[in-house]
């Protein structure tokens, strides 16, 4: 100051403040300072020289705060109710001082779930700014990083983004370690993180054997979304979703197989699962072996089927009219391999515990020898006439197969504890008005509809095509009546009849075998229909031939 010729004068109500600003290393520099009174807040602005001195008049009879660019509120003054008054004040001053003050040395110390040190290249992302922050941990698993604090950083590895979060809260020079635990980046692996969980799901068949090449799909309840993946050579997918969802995850050929919630709050969440089930490629050679079937079914039908109306017309007539039946032909029409199977009265008679029956019966053309078959029981009991009713279906009134759509597909007639003869007139119109056209079959519409549109009924017994796909197997949630199904044709015994009675509660029957009490077996029970093997696999029965 000694060198300084001032030029300001303090006065009755200014004081004169002198200030030199020095460097850390107490040399003079050039800098802005800002004086802003406690009192009124108003900022009194000034600029040191290259000598380093400033000098600037402010009221008398206030506090100051004294602030420069990289340290607001550097100190503060008082300046007393004094005429003249004057104030020499020096200033060390260094820019960068107080940004260590804001930065925090981190010791990330990083470890496999094992406690094996970990060298990996680690990147934190501050949340707000997106600032990015790289650095690599040594081969014992150590790296030093340093990051502005109070804030919190995104933990990411080269394998997954958004694994864990790093807080750093407000304290000047802080140093402090960070264990963090990971299990090492590769091409092949994937990580659930904050906002994605992970499912693995294993697909294997019956043996336990993976099935790659599988398609599953995984589909989220409430946003609609679909996650589509393949299974590998060890059966295995692995599909990160959004985690505040309801997953439905299913296969090519088993809808919905497994259904899992994710919370919002989920970190990092990982859910296994192994699922068994036949091949893609196995159901298919199912599917193609039930079409020839049916195919030589029907062709052998077809030769039968003149010859047999003639001899169901002979019979009718000879039945109402009292006479005895003449037919040339009778040798060749019992020899009909439908014809020696009398699957109808045996399970019925076997079974006379049920009563007020509500009897659902397949009539298409493939049917009739069975069709048949209920007549004649029917025709022998006819004193249950206040005991039974019927209802038949043709799967639509011969409409064409593009025009059967789900639940509305039709040819369903009903005959309510009608007499034998009037039981004879509704099956006669119900044939002639639809033989049922493709393989599949309305069995389902059905029975919803004969169970709704019926009252008084103790049993609803099916007699359906074991042969026959069931078209409207969609629409099975929506029945809650048990179900007694009366197998009529070849074996195996086709899976979907089985998966109708065991979720309704219901039963399968068969010319040896009464299979009840369906609905109480567990998951992966094997069951035994003659000498065929189902599993119940996630509530569903399949097929299973033994390699």
């Amino acid at each position: 100051f000694s060198i300084f010729a001032q030029t300001l004068q303090p006065s009755e109500t200014e004081a004169l403040l002198l200030m030199l600003i020095v460097n850390k290393d107490n040399q003079p520099i050039s800098e802005e300072v800002a004086i802003i009174s406690k009192t009124t807040n108003r900022v009194y602005k000034t600029k040191s020289n290259a000598d380093g001195i400033a000098e600037i008049l402010i009221p008398i009879n206030d506090t100051y705060s004294i602030n420069m660019k990289g340290e607001p509120n550097y100190d503060e003054i008082v300046i007393p109710n004094e005429a003249n008054y004057g104030l020499q004040y020096k200033i060390f001053y260094d820019a960068k001082r107080t940004d260590n003050f804001n930065i925090a040395a981190i010791n990330y110390n990083l470890k496999t779930s094992k406690d094996k040190p970990l060298s990996e290249k680690v990147i934190l992302i501050n949340i707000n700014t997106k600032e990015e922050f790289t650095f690599q941990t040594d081969e014992n698993g150590k790296g030093i990083v340093e990051l502005p604090n109070d804030a919190t950083y995104s933990i990411n590895y080269e394998s997954v983004k958004d694994y864990d979060v790093l807080t750093v809260p407000k304290v000047d020079n802080l140093t402090f370690n960070f264990n963090a635990s990971y299990e090492g980046s590769s091409l092949s692996v994937i990580y659930p993180n904050r906002t994605e969980a992970l499912f693995i799901l294993t697909y294997l068949d019956f043996d336990s054997i993976p099935v790659p090449n599988e398609t599953i799909t995984v589909k989220g309840i409430e946003s609609g979304q679909t996650f589509t993946e393949k299974t590998d050579r060890n059966g295995v997918i692995k599909v990160l979703v959004p985690v505040g969802d309801t997953y439905q995850m299913s296969a090519t050929y088993f809808e919905i197989f497994w259904e899992k919630t994710i919370k919002k709050e989920a970190v990092r969440a990982l859910t296994k699962g192994t699922f068994y089930f036949i091949s893609s490629k196995e159901y298919e050679k199912r599917l193609v072996e039930r079409r020839r079937r049916i195919a030589e079914r029907e062709e052998a039908w077809r030769e039968m089927q003149r010859l047999y109306e003639a001899y169901i017309q002979r019979f009718d007539d000879a039945y109402l009219n009292r006479t005895a039946v003449v037919y040339d032909d009778f040798e060749r029409i019992i020899s009909y391999t439908p014809f020696q199977d009398t699957i109808i009265p045996v399970v019925l008679n076997r079974n006379p515990q049920w009563t007020n029956k509500l009897l659902v019966v397949d009539v298409t053309s493939s049917m009739t020898p069975y069709a048949e078959q209920v007549k004649l029981w029917y025709r022998r009991h006819n004193q249950l006439q206040n005991q039974t009713q019927f209802v038949l279906f043709n799967d639509g009134n011969d409409k064409q197969n593009s025009l059967k759509t789900i639940g509305n597909t039709g040819g369903i007639y009903y005959c309510p504890f009608c007499p034998y003869p009037t039981f004879m007139d509704t099956l006669t119109r119900a044939r002639q008005r639809g033989n049922g056209g493709d393989a599949e079959e309305n069995d389902m519409e059905a029975i919803i509809d004969a169970v709704n549109n019926s009252a008084n009924f103790s049993d609803v017994i099916v007699v359906v095509d074991n042969l026959s796909p069931v078209r409207d197997i969609s629409l099975l949630s929506n029945l809650n009546q048990p179900v007694r199904i009366i197998l009529c044709g070849e074996r195996p015994i086709n899976e979907e009849y089985i998966n109708i009675a065991y979720r309704t509660g219901g039963s399968i029957h068969t010319m040896k075998e009464d299979i009840v009490d369906l609905s109480s077996k567990l998951n992966g029970v094997r069951l035994q229909i003659g000498p065929d093997l189902y599993i119940l696999t996630r509530g569903r029965f399949v097929r299973h031939i033994e390699k």
